[in-house]
């Protein structure tokens, strides 16, 4: 009888190492590579560029300004979710919280940005505007993957 408690508790034990492990090891795979998040600050940057390239043109639209603009609004990103998916073998929704601020200064910083430019006529605006898009996008991707990483170690709830 005792024997069987014992048994039963280190097969317990074991058990549940076993999915400490298996924690670890998803959460190490759940991390964004640093290339995943390169690409999408310079998403973000871009899409401030090619709006820039777009206004600078004056009365006729720049081409040139609005393929970069799709191109690195709705392709990168997809291409990027599609190689990281497969780099890192795990599908996770990392965008499901902890973005809402930076949806708000970006898209602020945008708004301020485009009027600011389209006002003065200085055509640097949105692409500095867009440098500051980068920074913040490149922080707020590393604290996802922080965030993420922390969420699968303890077993709390990962979209």
């Amino acid at each position: 009888m005792e024997s069987e408690r014992a048994t039963d508790a280190d097969d317990a034990r074991r058990a549940l190492e076993d999915v400490a492990d298996s924690r670890r090891s998803i959460a190490r795979r759940v991390v964004a590579p640093w290339w995943y998040r390169l690409g999408t600050a310079l998403c973000t940057a871009g899409l401030f560029v090619g709006a820039g390239l777009t206004i600078s043109a004056g009365d006729e639209p720049s081409m040139l300004g609005f393929l970069v603009t799709v191109s690195l609004a709705i392709l990168a990103p997809l291409a990027l979710l599609v190689a990281l998916q497969r780099a890192t073998g795990v599908s996770v929704d990392r965008y499901a919280s902890g973005w809402g601020a930076w949806y708000a200064v970006v898209l602020s910083l945008f708004g301020v940005a485009v009027a600011v430019q389209v006002v003065t006529d200085v055509s640097s605006v949105l692409p500095v505007a867009g440098v500051v898009a980068f920074a913040m996008t490149l922080l707020t991707e590393q604290r996802t993957d922080t965030q993420l990483r922390e969420r699968v170690e303890t077993g709390a709830t990962v979209a």
